[in-house]
């Protein structure tokens, strides 16, 4: 294995935890980094290792984005619940914060201990899964067919161009002191509905065009759903039924309503659920079945015994007890099974499902403290998206026919990088944009702890918004996206949906992703350029 292959998958290993984690808190999607790591591996070898035939360079592309996407999952399910602790006690998350050693330790222990596990289990079920059963894993596919497309060196330079453009644009506006935002309209009030002042976020426009696009229509309808909500919804309900809340609480109970429905209803489907996956395990055949201990690898056995005991090591510190540890592992991994199915199937994770399963069947069961909440709902994300994108990347190396052996220990490698910059990163976005703000909102963490915290709340606010979420579901709208176009900055949403209808306007929208992923990758890391340098 060379140094070039190892530094720059330690290199995209960094930068997509850095992207990712920012995405992930700013607005609430995560779209896989692959294709973006790949057009930037193939800059990055095109420019620096043209000594190498072009088989060979597409290999080592390969081989590094197997080895460094991990770090965008990982930022990713930190980013969606992390942050939760915050919103559920505010004083004991700063206390943290405080400490930035102590809170990168807590970030690290926490993303090897979930991270290890879900690669241990990838290993487990790679031969079912991959070879038996033949899942497609797109993510997988769509990276090997980017890596042999004839055009790819010029969908990486206009990436490189995005990037360039996007990262001059906040440069100038450093320099300049360009305003921060451009007033549009201001507000108009028509007897109960009222047309709230818009606002054009220069600093976040870019990349919020930029994920807008990439995204489109996903993100476009249920966050113009939420926008309209607020308008013609929320906000006349609020002033004529609710006038004794504030606005903000009015709207966190209504939104806790929406998610309490979800919960609620997805709970009958979790027989269902443990049916399945017992019922697809025990189908298969001998051969088939998953490499349990005694067929394992002496290195294998040895990572598995390992990563149990730091496992059990880090949730005694939490002060889970030994049942309460127990549970919380084989239920996640049969969340991780499940998930594995449908990334395999689908190339979708929906980890925040999974991760409220084990949640709230601990907190009935026992009694989790906010903390123990928090760390349970991260460690589900954490480990079900490891999983699942460590499968993407052994499909990349199965249809890239790469050495399996290097291949593993550059995944290996790349979840270490992100380990160990995951607490700094967020340490630094969190003190310099402020958890909570309309800059690094973090939705789905605030989402996740209003439904925890629903006995602070209004009831008939409550009601309303559970009524509101029943709705959206037989409509199927995702209610996660709506709730964010309610409390997201409305000036943030319009530019989102902006830059979701805009694919509308050209002819080949694909073609224009590099270009977009390049501006979103470099506003995103030029915010913690932004934190670095202050």
């Amino acid at each position: 294995m060379s140094t070039l292959l190892i530094l720059s998958t330690i290199f995209f290993s960094c930068c997509a935890t850095a992207v990712l984690s920012y995405i992930s808190m700013a607005v609430m999607i995560g779209p896989w980094i692959e294709s973006t790591i790949v057009l930037f591996a193939t800059l990055f070898f095109g420019l620096f290792a043209r000594h190498l035939a072009a088989q060979s360079r597409s290999k080592s592309i390969a081989l590094v984005t197997a080895g460094s996407s991990v770090g965008g999952i990982i930022a990713t399910a930190c980013g969606f619940a992390f942050p939760t602790l915050y919103f559920l006690d505010e004083k004991l998350f700063s206390s943290w914060l405080s400490s930035p050693l102590y809170f990168s330790a807590i970030m690290a222990a926490l993303t090897l201990s979930a991270g290890a596990l879900g690669l241990l289990i990838a290993n487990l079920f790679e031969q079912p899964l991959l070879v038996t059963e033949q899942l497609p894993f797109p993510i997988g596919e769509l990276s090997h067919k980017m890596i042999a497309a004839q055009n790819n060196t010029r969908k990486a330079w206009e990436l490189g161009a995005g990037f360039i453009a996007s990262f001059g644009f906040g440069i100038f506006q450093k320099v300049s002191n360009f305003p921060s935002a451009l007033a549009v309209t201001s507000t108009h009030t028509f007897r109960w509905l009222t047309l709230p002042a818009i606002k054009l976020p220069t600093l976040e426009l870019p990349m919020l065009w930029a994920i807008g696009f990439v995204t489109g229509h996903v993100i476009a309808v249920p966050l113009g759903v939420g926008i309209l909500s607020k308008i013609f919804i929320t906000s006349p309900l609020h002033t004529s039924y609710f006038p004794h809340l504030r606005s903000m609480d009015f709207l966190f109970a209504f939104g806790s309503g929406m998610m309490v429905y979800g919960v609620f209803m997805s709970i009958f489907q979790l027989p269902q659920l443990f049916k399945e996956v017992f019922k697809k395990i025990n189908s298969l055949s001998k051969d088939d079945a998953p490499r349990f201990t005694w067929r394992l690898s002496f290195f294998e056995r040895t990572a598995w015994l390992f990563a149990l005991i730091g496992n059990f090591f880090f949730f005694h510190y939490f002060n889970f007890s030994f049942p309460a540890q127990i549970f919380v592992l084989l239920f996640n991994a049969v969340c991780v099974y499940q998930l594995m199915l449908i990334g395999g199937k689908f190339g979708l994770a929906p980890m925040g499902r999974f991760a409220t399963y084990v949640m709230f069947s601990g907190l009935f069961l026992f009694g989790f403290n906010a903390v123990q909440l928090t760390i349970v709902a991260t460690f589900v994300e954490i480990c079900g998206g490891v999983a699942v994108d460590i499968l993407f990347g052994r499909k990349l190396a199965q249809l890239s026919d790469l050495d399996h052996q290097t291949v593993v220990k550059l995944q290996w490698l790349g979840l270490v990088a992100s380990t160990l910059s995951i607490g700094v990163i967020f340490w630094l976005l969190i003190t310099n944009l402020g958890l909570g703000s309309d800059r690094l909102l973090a939705q789905r963490a605030l989402s996740r702890a209003l439904t925890i915290d629903i006995q602070g709340f209004d009831l008939f606010a409550l009601l309303a918004g559970a009524l509101f979420g029943s709705i959206l579901k037989d409509l199927k709208v995702n209610p996660i996206m709506v709730l964010g176009g309610l409390l997201m900055p409305l000036d943030w949403s319009i530019v989102l949906v902006a830059g979701g209808l805009s694919t509308y306007l050209v002819k080949d929208r694909e073609a224009q992703y590099p270009f977009w992923s390049g501006i979103f990758a470099a506003n995103s890391l030029w915010m913690i350029v932004q934190a670095l340098i202050r």
